[in-house]
């Protein structure tokens, strides 16, 4: 089984693009519709300070790291 980055978990559960992703994943924000969705809901810490979730288009998907 081949390795997919985190980058490509995302883009293909959320079917969103590969850059929106990355986006969603490092800067926590994301351009959607002609407005920059920049919520601090959207990266929720788990216990190791990493997302456990991103938010994109008003919805939250899990991380699974």
């Amino acid at each position: 089984m081949a390795t997919m980055s985190l980058v490509d978990v995302l883009s293909q559960c959320a079917n969103i693009d590969t850059s929106v992703a990355r986006r969603v994943i490092v800067e926590g924000r994301v351009k959607v519709d002609d407005r920059v969705v920049d919520d601090p809901a959207a990266r929720l810490p788990n216990e190791h300070g990493l997302p456990s979730f991103v938010k994109f288009d008003e919805k939250l998907y899990p991380i699974y790291p």
